[in-house]
């Protein structure tokens, strides 16, 4: 008949801390002689958080008992104890106890079957949470890192700052996102990796500017053509907020047809705006299909020029118009092709 040893309490073991299951003062010893060629067995089970380096004392038979694991250890005959020293301790186990079943010679052991309810080993147990908590650790501390083999820490969440990298089928990482602890406190991309926003990015502090330290700036803006008789206008709205820049390129462009080219602006200009015109046919600034004002200036002088005011200005002028506007527009019967640019800058 199988008997139960006392169950061994390991709360509080470190790396190095011993115990044993005395078979000796159990009464747990037997003469050779009513062995025959049976051999009683102890099963052990470790239900805690503590790997043990264990061994039997009288034979001095070796084996290691991992955390969560079982064994059933065959014992000779005046086998006086099984002796355990700890070789690791796994942070913070639910349970903390060493249990032992003993089995007299020839009875058959109980199965070893998986760990029942407990955390210690066997099957994994899952549970849903609302919140991921870890406060009070010392500034710097590593909460999450995932990452293949190499390079490693893709993905790095302190408990006071964070970076986040990519890595591309060559296993090159790059870092798309990082949080600092001093400014700037937060980064997009890394320097020769292209940063792309799919939308709209706004600055809102009245103070505060997108400002460019080193390199050019490539502003492409929106892009309108208009196909002229010969050639086209092209378009370009670098800028379209409240303050608006728009350039557009004449490449063998005119109109000899019977009616004006229109070329709607993707924003309108709902004040004024100051433009420059270089090789060009005559234009227009529509807004709701009438044609505005525009001064052309035509009197340069220290105290004060002078403009005159028209709503077809010709090549190579500058001036204002002190309306807002929405179309640019090309009359017709202008054959003559031109390649210069008209820039318009206002609001």
């Amino acid at each position: 008949m199988s008997i139960r040893l006392p169950t061994i309490d390991i709360t509080g073991f470190g790396v190095g801390s011993t115990t044993s299951f005395n078979l000796k003062n159990v009464g747990l010893t037997a003469s050779p002689s009513i062995y025959g060629d049976k051999k009683p067995i102890l099963q052990i089970f470790n239900d805690s958080g503590v790997g043990f380096a264990a061994s039997t004392h009288t034979e001095g038979h070796g084996f290691n008992l991992p955390a969560g694991a079982w064994r059933n250890v065959a014992l000779i005959a005046g086998e006086i104890s099984v002796d355990f020293v700890a070789e690791y301790v796994l942070p913070n186990p639910p349970v903390s106890k060493l249990m032992a079943t003993y089995y007299a010679p020839g009875e058959t052991p109980d199965p070893i079957g998986t760990l029942g309810n407990s955390p210690i080993g066997g099957a994994t147990q899952t549970s849903s949470i609302q919140t991921l908590s870890n406060e009070g650790a010392a500034a710097g501390t590593l909460v999450i890192d995932i990452g293949p083999a190499s390079p490693g820490q893709v993905v790095s969440i302190f408990n006071d700052h964070f970076l986040w990298k990519v890595v591309t089928s060559l296993g090159v990482a790059h870092q798309v996102l990082a949080g600092n602890i001093a400014s700037p406190f937060l980064q997009l991309g890394a320097a020769n990796d292209l940063v792309e926003a799919l939308g709209s990015l706004q600055v809102d502090a009245a103070n505060d500017a997108l400002t460019l330290t080193s390199g050019a700036m490539n502003a492409l803006g929106r892009l309108v053509t208009l196909n002229g008789s010969t050639g086209t206008a092209i378009a370009c709205c670098t800028i379209d907020g409240t303050m608006k820049i728009t350039k557009v390129a004449y490449l063998s462009f005119s109109n000899s047809g019977g009616g004006a080219l229109t070329l709607a602006l993707p924003v309108a200009y709902t004040k004024k705006a100051s433009f420059q015109v270089g090789d060009s046919n005559t234009w227009q600034l529509l807004a709701s299909g009438v044609a505005q004002s525009i001064g052309v200036l035509t009197t340069l002088a220290v105290g004060g020029g002078s403009a005159t005011s028209t709503t077809t200005p010709g090549q190579w002028s500058v001036g204002e118009c002190s309306h807002g506007f929405d179309t640019i527009s090309y009359p017709n019967a202008q054959g003559t092709q031109r390649n210069g640019m008209l820039t318009l800058i206002g609001e």
